[in-house]
C-alpha cells in the first residue's frame, strides 16, 4: 500500500506539472498560481522525498527558462522556482551556479544572482563554480572589481578550480592599481601554462605594467616639481603640460587613465571597463 501511495504521489505531482505548464501556455490559469506554489506546502505534499521533487522542479524550472528565454515577459518567476528547488534541496549545488548565472546573465537581474550565488555559497563551499559566478557578475554587471577579485580568488583556491582562473584574479589585481600582486600572478601563469599564446599574453602583461609603473613614478616627479615652482598641488594632468613639465599626458600602457589624487599629491591609476554600468 506504501509503495502504490508513493507511486500515486510521484505520477500525480509529474501530472499536476505538466497540467499547469499546460494551462500556462493557453494562459487559462494565472502564473502567479502556476508557477508560485508555497515552499512549506510543496515539503508537506513531498511526504518527505524532498530530493525527488527537487528534481522534479529543476526539471521544470529548466523548461521554463528555455521556454521564456525570447518571451515578452522575460524569466518572471525564475527567481521564486528557484529558490522553492533550493528549499526542497539545499545541497543541490548546481542549481546554484546554473540558478545564479540565468539571474544575473539572462533575467539582468545582478542582485538578484549575487543573493542567490551567496546562499550557494553557504551550502555548497566546496564548489568553484560557485565564487566564480559571484566574481563574474560583480565584474561584468556591477563592475567592482575589489568583490569580483574577492570572489575569483575565493574560486581559484577551491580545490579542483583550474588553474586558469589565476588569469581572472590577476586581471582584477591589476585592474585595481595593485600591480606587485598583479605582476606576480603574471609571472607564475607564464611560468606556469603550457599554452605559448598564454605565455605570450602574460609576458607582455608584466612589461606594460613595469611601462605603467615607470609613467607613474616619472609623474610623481612632475608633480612634485610643479608644486615647489608653484606652491599647490596641480588639479589635473594638463597643468603639467601647460607648465611645460611633461610634452604630452601620458596614457597608461594597461586599459585606463591617470589622474591627480590632490590628497597623496601624486598621479594614481583609474581602470576604465569597456561598458559603464547603467
Amino acid at each position: 500500500m506504501l509503495v502504490v501511495a508513493l507511486a500515486a504521489l510521484f505520477f500525480g505531482l509529474v501530472w499536476a506539472l505538466n497540467q499547469a505548464d499546460r494551462f500556462s501556455v493557453h494562459g487559462t490559469l494565472d502564473q502567479d498560481l502556476v508557477f508560485v506554489p508555497s515552499a512549506s506546502f510543496v515539503k508537506r505534499a513531498s511526504l518527505g522525498f524532498d530530493n525527488l521533487v527537487a528534481d522534479l522542479l529543476w526539471l521544470r524550472t529548466v523548461r521554463y527558462v528555455f521556454r521564456e528565454h525570447k518571451g515578452p515577459n522575460r524569466f518572471k518567476w525564475l527567481k521564486e522556482m528557484l529558490q522553492i528547488v533550493s528549499e526542497m534541496d539545499p545541497h543541490f549545488c548546481q542549481v546554484y551556479w546554473w540558478g545564479g548565472g540565468w539571474l544575473y546573465m539572462d533575467a539582468d537581474r545582478p542582485e538578484d544572482g549575487i543573493e542567490f550565488l551567496k546562499k550557494g555559497l553557504k551550502y555548497c563551499p566546496d564548489k568553484w563554480l560557485i565564487p566564480y559566478h559571484l566574481g563574474k557578475c560583480y565584474r561584468e554587471k556591477l563592475f567592482d572589481e575589489k568583490r569580483a577579485t574577492f570572489y575569483f580568488e575565493k574560486a581559484y583556491h577551491t580545490p579542483g578550480a583550474p588553474k586558469a582562473l589565476m588569469l581572472a584574479v590577476a586581471a582584477g589585481y591589476e585592474r585595481q592599481g595593485l600591480f606587485d600582486k598583479a605582476q606576480r600572478l603574471w609571472r607564475e601563469a607564464q611560468r606556469t601554462t603550457a599554452d605559448p599564446n598564454i605565455a605570450q599574453a602574460a609576458a607582455k602583461k608584466v612589461r606594460d605594467i613595469q611601462a605603467t609603473i615607470e609613467t607613474m613614478a616619472f609623474l610623481d616627479r612632475q608633480i612634485e616639481a610643479f608644486q615647489q615652482k608653484f606652491g599647490r598641488i596641480p588639479d589635473t594632468l594638463e597643468e603639467l603640460l601647460l607648465a611645460g613639465l611633461i610634452t604630452k599626458v601620458p596614457a597608461p600602457a594597461i586599459r585606463g587613465r591617470f589622474q591627480i589624487d590632490k590628497t597623496a599629491g601624486k598621479v594614481r591609476y583609474v581602470y576604465i571597463p569597456e561598458r559603464r554600468p547603467r
